[in-house]
């Protein structure tokens, strides 16, 4: 997309005033405030309503969905803006199957890196991090009442006590949902940022701090969330 699109896009309100822009010779994004761009950011263009005309004879696929007919120069100009990738599937009427758009006709537009690790949102991780020590609190003031209104003669809870000694206040796999959550939550934005996160749910699933690290790792971030997960979880412990 040339600077005068962009333009054009942000004089039609189709383009928001804030983030990052990246031009096909440069390595990464660029913040747009330090860009020769003032107020412009990278887009992705979405379909164009139809109906189309007669030679609208194309069919492709985007996140599942198929759409069409369209004419050629349709799924040109979504290439050409991003929308349609290598992963999508085209079919023309009058043959045999669905074609990947990397073994078409059509040229995928290349591929846009993903953003650089200090763009990346790490507010979940850090929940993450600090987990152990919140569960830890948590607990320790839920078993800490109880004992209170054991002492003040309720029944219920003092037989609870005698019953179960070892009973936590907040049953432990509440904490393994909440660090599942979190895990899924932070994988789908890591996604978004262009880093593929496939398998690390299942890391996630068999232990957390694995997962901050593979994560810190992926996006080539210093694992600093990681440390203090294993200085949190320490610390509950000793609590």
């Amino acid at each position: 997309m040339s600077a005068d699109d962009l333009r054009a896009h942000l004089d039609a309100g189709r383009l928001k005033r804030d983030g990052h822009v990246r031009q096909n010779s440069q390595n990464g994004w660029t913040p747009i405030s330090r860009s020769v761009f003032s107020n412009l950011q990278s887009v992705t263009e979405g379909p164009r309503p139809g109906p189309f005309g007669p030679d609208a004879d194309w069919h492709y696929t985007h996140k599942g969905n198929q759409t069409g007919p369209v004419p050629r120069e349709e799924i040109e100009r979504l290439v050409k803006f991003g929308y349609l990738d290598s992963s999508a599937y085209v079919w023309q009427v009058g043959t045999p199957d669905w074609l990947p758009l990397s073994q078409s006709t059509f040229d995928a537009a290349p591929k846009t890196p993903p953003l650089a690790s200090h763009l990346v949102t790490n507010g979940i991780v850090w929940t993450l991090a600090f987990l152990p020590l919140i569960y830890a609190v948590f607990d320790a003031v839920i078993i800490q009442m109880r004992a209170q209104r054991a002492l003040q003669g309720d029944i219920g809870a003092l037989t609870s006590m005698l019953a179960n000694p070892n009973d936590s206040g907040v049953p432990i796999f509440v904490y393994w949902v909440i660090n599942i959550a979190l895990c899924f939550w932070d994988q789908t934005k890591v996604e978004k940022a262009g880093y593929p996160s496939n398998s690390w749910l299942l890391v996630a699933i068999l232990f957390v701090p694995a997962y901050l690290f593979v994560r810190a790792k992926a996006v080539n971030d210093t694992p600093y969330y990681g440390f203090v997960w294993l200085a949190c979880f320490a610390l509950s412990v000793l609590t």
